[in-house]
């Protein structure tokens, strides 16, 4: 099943600079082991929108 997730950036833009080379390691770990069936930044800059690939909600929120 897919979960969605919509993620708000704070507005620091340089700690949000600074986390991304992990985040993005992690979602591509997701993407590996197919938990993540898309993923993708707002074009206003706002935020992000995520969709797991779990077998449960629990599985969801423990991959967000």
């Amino acid at each position: 099943m897919k979960f969605p997730a919509v993620i708000e950036y704070i507005t620091d833009a340089e700690k949000i600079q600074s986390v991304r080379p992990a985040h993005r390691q992690y979602l591509a770990g997701l993407v590996a082991a197919g938990k993540l069936a898309a993923t993708g930044p707002f074009t206003d800059g706002w935020g992000a929108l995520i969709i797991y690939e779990a077998d449960s909600i629990e599985e969801a929120e423990a991959l967000l």
